[in-house]
């Protein structure tokens, strides 16, 4: 099989089998063309659902033991879109247009709630940006459209509305790390489905109650056995990175790493997460919510905002299109995410019990 998709004007093509490829293509349906465009793709190739490696681009990916290429051509999918966006930051949020037509964006750490947050707010009547990636137009600061299905874990634990827990136990619907694949203009109607940027009015950063200025995080890295004694020298030299578990695998090591963040990632983490050796990385947070609490939501500088935003971006690869735009200087960077949120009002939100939670975002879309 062979699509063609087009993400941010980043156009990639998918060849393989179905077994392998359909998950990726049924989380980025809305992006698939008829065509390749005339400006060329980047192609990503898979020979077999057995193959033990496969091509993306000029480079050969080893396909990590017991795993299976699916989910490794998924991020090398995301990898390939994100490091030729130099025009936006594709923040790690979701974005709603409130009923006055501008955005509300919500931003945060994995498992701080903002899938369930942004469904349960479209119920209640806004429309849909995006789920988990919001492209933010810094010269513009306009939210672009980005339609990507909404992962659900059919009888998870997770907050939902009930339609969409309905979506997704449906059997035909594809799954990605056993998530139902949901796209939301199937569920509550193309109506819902936002067409054009919208400009930023709310922006909301989730968060734990925590002292101010203590961001730690996790990193699950994995690393390829020839770049075990490098990453582990640049592990080492990495200021605020401690070692909480290392794993030696015979195809690849994965260490568990804990950092100490008060501002963005040093330049020697971001350098390792950059190399050629690096299999995979996840940042988790290094604390969750009281969800049975009470939210507080306070006011913010939008430069401030622009700092926490800054460690969400998705597309801040040194050797990516948008570092390379700005010769590296991420204090250049910071500045136009700041510039860009300049009109818009800007909250930490200690994240609380759901329902107080939504409400809090549902009247600052309101207001």
């Amino acid at each position: 099989m062979t699509y063609h998709l087009r993400v941010l004007g980043v156009s990639v093509v998918l060849r393989g089998p179905e077994s392998v490829l359909g998950p990726v293509v049924g989380a980025y349906r809305r992006f698939l063309v008829p065509d390749p465009p005339a400006d060329g793709t980047h192609e990503i190739v898979v020979e077999s659902a057995s193959s033990t490696s496969f091509a993306d681009g000029s480079t050969t990916v080893p396909v990590i033991d017991g795993m299976g290429p699916t989910l490794q051509v998924y991020e090398r999918f995301l990898l390939a879109v994100f490091d030729r966006v130099s025009s936006h930051a594709v923040l790690h949020a979701g974005a709603l247009v409130a009923p006055g037509g501008e955005a509300l964006l919500i931003a945060g750490p994995s498992g701080f709630g903002k899938t369930s947050l942004t469904l349960e707010l479209l119920v209640r009547g806004l429309g849909f940006l995006s789920d988990d990636y919001a492209p933010i137009e810094l010269a513009t600061g306009s939210v672009h459209p980005y339609p990507r299905t909404v992962g659900l874990l059919p009888g998870g634990s997770a907050r939902t509305p009930q339609v969409f827990v309905e979506a997704a136990q449906k059997p035909e619907l594809p799954r990605l790390l056993g998530k139902a694949l949901i796209d939301v203009g199937d569920v509550l109607g193309e109506a819902v489905l936002a067409t054009d940027p919208v400009s930023v009015d709310n922006v909301v950063f989730l968060d734990a109650d925590r002292a101010e200025g203590d961001y730690r995080s996790v990193v699950h890295l994995g690393v390829w056995h020839h770049g075990i004694s490098e990453a582990a020298g640049m592990i080492e030299e990495a200021l605020g990175a401690d070692v909480l578990e290392r794993t030696d695998r015979k195809d690849i090591t994965i260490w568990r790493i804990g950092l100490r963040l008060e501002r963005m990632q040093t330049e020697r983490f971001s350098d390792l997460l950059d190399r050629d050796f690096v299999a995979f990385h996840e940042t988790l947070p290094g604390s969750t919510p009281e969800f049975e609490a009470e939210p507080r939501l306070t006011p913010i500088r939008p430069r401030d905002m622009a700092l926490l935003l800054c460690r969400e971006i998705q597309n801040r690869r040194r050797r990516g299109s948008l570092m390379q735009a700005y010769n590296g200087d991420t204090t250049r960077l910071f500045l136009d995410v700041a510039s860009a949120l300049a009109r818009a009002r800007c909250y930490r939100l200690n994240v609380g019990n759901f329902e107080s939670t939504a409400n809090l975002l549902e009247q600052l879309a309101r207001t």
